[in-house]
């Protein structure tokens, strides 16, 4: 157990050791997913559902 509590913050250290590049990251993935949301609103507003999946089913998903 001592071993993985070691490793897990070796690792913590290693990927947020530069704020910024971190900070970066998430913003980066925060758009995506957004941009990705975003494009499921536009097709839904065309297409009430598909095979029963409607916009409040994906926006589960995400």
């Amino acid at each position: 157990m001592d071993l993985l509590v070691f490793l897990w913050r070796v690792n913590f250290r290693a990927h947020h050791s530069d704020l910024k590049t971190s900070l970066l990251t998430a913003l980066v993935m925060f758009v995506q997913n957004l941009m990705f949301f975003t494009m499921w609103i536009v097709f839904f507003s065309a297409v009430r559902q598909v095979k029963g999946w409607q916009l409040a089913d994906v926006g589960l998903m995400v």
